[in-house]
């Protein structure tokens, strides 16, 4: 099977899943009609929890970064090491939305977005990179409109951009700088749960 062929045969959220944790393993090229992605540097580092995650159907992951304080073996954006948040985005099956409350309940060092496609997108909003002033310079929490998921997806199923359609949209994105204690264990512990 040609691996075009084979993200466009996936036709559920645990299909798109292992599609997602075989391209992090190196083991099937990107998503059809998508710029490469690379793994640089600090990012490298959760690669392994990514692909449990994807594996797992429990959350399908579209982005996701480190927190740091510098780019020290990374990317340096426009000259100036940034600042970075730990942070996710990505799809959620709607019958798994109790796990995430009950792995994240309410920390105030988080923010927490689980959230279904409405009628319009709205654009990303919660500062994820800052340069070294700390001016923001990257963001997390969109949230796409149904008829802008079957547009990112097409080609895919038709089956598989319902499914994404009726799945939660999730965001989580640490409150504080260059921390990585909070996010990446209790992720952890949601792939693990049975």
């Amino acid at each position: 099977m040609s691996q075009v062929r084979k993200w466009q045969d996936a036709q559920t959220l645990a299909d798109l899943g292992e599609c997602t944790a075989l391209w992090l393993e190196d083991r099937l090229d990107p998503i059809p009609a998508r710029r490469p992605i690379t793994f640089e540097g600090n990012t490298d580092k959760l690669r392994t929890l990514l692909v449990q995650l994807n594996r797992s159907g429990r959350l399908i992951t579209v982005q996701a970064q480190p927190g740091c304080t510098d780019m020290r073996g990374g990317r340096r954006m426009g000259g100036v090491a940034p600042f970075q948040r730990a942070a996710v985005m990505g799809f959620m099956p709607a019958s798994q939305g109790g796990l995430l409350s009950s792995v994240f309940s309410r920390h105030p060092g988080l923010t927490v977005r689980f959230e279904k496609a409405g009628l319009r997108t709205r654009r990303a909003d919660i500062a994820v990179a800052a340069d070294s002033l700390r001016q923001p310079s990257g963001f997390y929490g969109t949230l796409l409109s149904r008829h802008a998921i079957g547009r990112h997806y097409k080609g895919m199923s038709p089956k598989l951009i319902a499914a994404l359609q009726g799945a939660f949209q999730v965001t989580i994105v640490d409150t504080e700088w260059g921390r990585n204690e909070l996010i990446w264990p209790r992720l952890r512990r949601l792939a693990e749960m049975s």
